[in-house]
């Protein structure tokens, strides 16, 4: 375990990442299960998904820059990438506004109360 802990350091901020990232996922899918059960009462729909997309939306936010930073020899050659990597805030942005968006507008009146709740 001691060897496997100092492999993975010894491969660089690359493969940390990943496996921070891959630690993150699998973790995220079991607290997502558990709390599924009680949207799963209120009969709120697209919940599931909509937790992901937070999910993917908070881990660009997080780690865009850090992807960035270590990997700019890629990343700011690539003309696909490059405007991901300038904007990352303002996508970000974008990306929670349109994730407000998203959550409050299925709603009915009567649960937007329990919208806001998934927000915060």
């Amino acid at each position: 375990m001691i060897g496997g802990f100092f492999a993975a350091l010894f491969m660089g901020h690359v493969y940390i990442l990943v496996i921070i990232t891959a630690v993150q996922i699998v973790s995220f899918k079991e607290v997502i299960a558990i709390a599924n059960v009680p949207s799963r009462a209120r009969d709120l729909q697209s919940t599931k998904s909509l937790n992901w997309y937070w999910l993917a939306t908070t881990m660009y936010f997080l780690y865009g820059e850090s992807v960035v930073y270590y990997l700019k020899h890629i990343v700011l050659v690539d003309k696909v990438l490059l405007p991901l990597a300038t904007h990352h805030r303002f996508i970000s942005f974008i990306l929670y506004v349109f994730g407000a968006y998203f959550v409050l507008a299925p709603l009915p009146p009567s649960s937007v109360s329990p919208g806001f709740m998934m927000l915060t």
